[in-house]
């Protein structure tokens, strides 16, 4: 306690940042989607949030079943890129009009609300949301409708002031800062338009952006009424309504300016406004968008049938500036597509009812078209078939057309489907009498990715694993191609690789199918390669135990069955050529067994070694950065050796190095010895560590033997 006036020095001791291991859980997935940003990896961290950004799982793809596996198995988050080709990929889009005809608002598929890689913090520009293009044809199943809109309304007070700059109001609920108003009189059959610059809300006076004075016939001696001028947009998906965005204005001082609403609150859509506001466009509302019912979005491509391995490759280079991963699978790396066959659904059952009048009959008529550029082309041979109706489907005729009779008057549940098309399922409106126009569907050809080549797939594999090599402290799971999947062939496949950032598991696994295919006309399940099982069951071992747990051993969940069994024979092989299997084990389930990498190194042949060594580089690396320009003296050198070696002393006692003492576990040597002068003159420090990690038992040998006495089991 200081008494005494003066001036008092105190020195305090500056803490080091201590060392301490790094999350190694965090896994990458590379692949085909339906939907989400092009070449942009997204972090989701559950099984919904995958499936409401990337969408359902494809017919031909096997990424959404990997990430699922993956969470299934204990995986807590992951990074996904959409793989596809930039060039053949469209984004959906519709113009919406205004009254004159001229074009108003365009509104094209975006995704929003992402999340930096690598701080996890909200992506933004200049304060506004980041979004990104979300093209493919999912979006083709969007419409959306235009609706006018009012805020706010209210009427003059008294006689106004003569330079009509400022009007006095009865109220402004409603009111603000860059609403347009409409003004007229009764005895005006034309409103005029002005823009609120200020409110007074004491005194309850507006304040126009230009005098109102000399508008029309308007008297600013007699009353007036004033209402605001917004409109609204609802977005439908398969004719439903799923996003709703009311009052907006396309006033740039607005506080719900269309482009600032859709970019901070949509899920589906982002705006550009084509008004030329500056130009003073906005006060002819003949400019606004104009009442629209259901406009659909068109020109959504999902721009796989061009992919290649360059496209790949660059979803690979777009996952190297994320730092956490640690585990990288690319699943669709090795599909082999196949053209789903359209089949008429099952009936719906319809149940008698007795009713004293039988219920009006409606009829539906459409056409359904194809988007090739700017022409609409009919399509013929379309099964069209009603939810609500027990009649068989109806193809549409030559010149694209069909009707539907004997449906309840409403809305009514269409599917369209085709083959080499992908199917809709849209809500449409039946009447009484047909309207003169028939109802416009549009079909999107069915885009099905090529089959990589072997030689592109180890390519793309190569690059996964020179990830690991080029110190992005990383691991590849490598799938085998579904035609190297025989015990030869197997073995041909895993000769092409020597890493240690890498392992590959056989054979496929067989699970639950889910996707957008017919149920009556597909199987219950699918084959899909074994890499994002796996991962997750590496991210569970991590989060429970600890990366220097070998992932083995383990029950893999969500697994049915596997494409093929081995026995204890054919492990015996492909274990000795670093060959990890996945067994059914009577009474055990499915397990992974083994965890080798394909290394022909012995230091590196088990894989949490591997990952153990990387975190341990990993986290010195990450930890140690404080030290950059420090006095280069004994100082330094011994707050190092005391961080590093706490640091390694919690992973002995954790059981992740060897040895029954620190000294046989790990040694760090910072001194004069290995830092001469040489290298304090060239600006260097060296901190030297070595480090006996835990190898993990793959045989246990027992020892059987027959005293006289007694039977003698021992351990060897």
């Amino acid at each position: 306690m200081y008494t005494t006036p003066g001036v008092y020095f105190e020195t305090v001791d500056r803490s080091r940042p201590a060392v301490g291991p790094l999350r190694t859980d965090i896994a990458a997935f590379v692949g085909y989607a339906e939907r989400g940003p092009l070449l942009i990896p997204v972090k989701v961290t559950g099984w919904r949030q995958f499936v409401a950004t990337f969408g359902a799982p494809l017919p031909n793809g096997y990424l959404a079943y990997a990430v699922r596996g993956f969470f299934e198995n204990g995986g807590a988050a992951c990074h996904i890129v959409r793989v596809a080709d930039p060039d053949a990929a469209h984004v959906a889009d519709v113009v919406l009009p205004g009254a004159n005809g001229a074009p108003a608002l365009r509104l094209f598929a975006s995704y929003g609300k992402l999340h930096d890689a690598a701080t996890d913090a909200p992506q933004v520009d200049e304060g506004h949301p980041v979004r990104y293009e979300n093209p493919g044809a999912w979006a083709n199943r969007l419409s959306v409708s235009a609706l006018p809109a009012s805020l706010g309304a209210t009427r003059t007070l008294g006689s106004q002031p003569a330079d009509g700059l400022t009007t006095y109001v009865a109220g402004l609920s409603g009111f603000q800062e860059g609403s347009v108003v409409a003004i007229h009189q009764k005895e005006a059959n034309v409103p005029e338009y002005r823009r609120v610059v200020t409110i007074d809300p004491h005194r309850k006076l507006i304040t126009w952006d230009s005098a109102i004075q000399g508008l029309g016939d308007l008297d600013l001696t007699r009353d007036f009424d004033l209402q605001t001028v917004e409109f609204s947009l609802l977005v439908h998906q398969d004719g439903q309504i799923v996003e709703r965005h009311l009052g907006m204005s396309l006033s740039p001082e607005h506080s719900r300016n269309v482009a600032e609403v859709l970019r901070a609150t949509s899920n589906l859509l982002d705006v550009e406004v084509l008004v030329d506001w500056e130009g003073g466009a906005w006060r002819d509302p003949a400019r606004w968008p104009a009442d629209a019912d259901r406009a659909p979005l068109l020109g959504g491509f999902d721009g796989l049938a061009t992919v290649d391995k360059v496209d790949f490759l660059g979803a690979l280079d777009a996952l190297a500036k994320v730092d956490e991963v640690s585990i990288l699978a690319a699943p669709d790396l090795v599909l082999r597509p196949v053209t789903p066959t359209v089949r008429p659904r099952a009936q719906t059952e319809v149940l008698p009812c007795q009713t004293l009048e039988p219920p009006p009959e409606g009829k539906l008529q459409g056409i359904v078209l194809e988007q090739r550029g700017n022409t609409d082309v009919p399509l013929a041979g379309v099964r069209v078939q009603a939810l609500e109706s027990a009649l068989p489907s109806v193809l549409t005729g030559a010149d694209g057309i069909f009707t539907l009779q004997h449906l309840p008057v409403g809305r009514v549940t269409v599917i369209l489907k085709r083959d080499g098309y992908y199917g809709a399922e849209i809500t449409a409106q039946s009447r009484l009498v047909l309207p003169a126009e028939a109802a416009r569907f549009y079909l999107v050809p069915l885009a099905l990715p090529p089959a990589l080549s072997l030689d592109e797939i180890f390519d793309v594999q190569a690059a996964m694993l020179r990830q690991g090599e080029r110190g992005l402290y990383r691991v590849a799971l490598l799938d085998p191609p579904p035609e190297m999947l025989s015990l030869e062939d197997i073995q041909t496949w895993r000769a092409r690789f020597d890493s240690a950032y890498g392992a590959l598991y056989y054979p496929w696994v067989i699970v639950t199918r889910e996707d957008s295919v017919e149920p009556s006309v597909r199987s219950d399940v699918i084959s899909v390669p074994p890499g994002g099982h796996v991962a997750g069951l590496i991210a569970r071992t991590d989060l429970g135990e600890g990366v220097h747990r070998a992932p083995a051993n383990d029950v893999l969940a969500g697994v049915k069955a596997l494409t093929a069994l081995v026995d204890d024979a054919q492990h015996g092989i492909l274990n000795a050529l670093h060959i990890n299997c996945l067994r059914l084990l009577p009474g055990r389930g499915i397990r992974v067994y083994g965890a080798r990498t394909l290394s022909s190194d012995p230091e590196w042949r088990y894989l949490n070694v591997r990952r153990l060594v990387s975190m341990i580089e990993a986290a010195v690396e990450a930890a140690s950065q404080w030290a950059v320009f420090e006095p280069n003296n004994q100082v330094l050198r011994q707050a190092l050796t005391f961080s590093l070696n706490g640091f390694l002393n919690t992973l002995w006692r954790q059981g992740a190095l060897a040895g029954d003492a620190p000294e046989g576990a790990y040694q760090v040597k910072c001194d004069e010895d290995n830092n001469p002068s040489a290298v304090i003159d060239a600006g260097q420090i060296i901190a030297e560590i070595a480090v006996a990690p835990t190898i993990p038992f793959e045989f246990i040998r027992f020892r059987l033997g027959r005293t006289v006495e007694a039977v003698e089991v021992g351990e060897l």
